[in-house]
């Protein structure tokens, strides 16, 4: 009975989404690759502020339990001189970015739910373009 009901809890926790990480690539796009605009709205809570990098990353869709995640990494500097500042609500922004880069993680806990083939990490690097009202 006592081993049921700790394969219960240990069922019942909630897988976490992998955590954002910044790739080891520059933040803004190199003169190299090619480039896309994409406008997208920020939302202050999906924003992860790394000051020492100089970068943002925005995370739209981290909120929630999927196999795909999708992450921008974005140059600090732009995000705060297009917006005046660090945003609080949420705010529609144009951005080029170059990419994707393509990566899959899994948890280190092989008894962690997790997707068959781990997860698939979609990541663009990019700065702020201007501001969309």
């Amino acid at each position: 009975m006592f081993t049921l009901l700790l394969t219960l809890a240990a069922c019942a926790t909630t897988p976490q989404p992998p955590e954002p990480t910044a790739p080891a690539e520059p933040a803004t796009p190199s003169a190299q690759a090619p480039t896309q605009l994409q406008t997208l709205t920020l939302e202050p809570r999906l924003m992860t502020w790394d000051d020492a990098a100089g970068t943002v990353i925005y995370s739209p869709g981290s909120d929630r339990m999927t196999s795909e995640y999708t992450h921008f990494v974005l140059s600090a500097a732009s995000v705060e001189a297009v917006l005046g500042g660090r945003p609080t609500e949420p705010v529609t922004v144009e951005v080029e970015v170059a990419g994707p880069t393509l990566t899959t993680q899994s948890p280190e806990d092989p008894n962690l739910p997790q997707p068959q083939d781990g997860y698939q990490i979609t990541t663009w690097t990019g700065r702020a373009v201007r501001k969309v009202e």
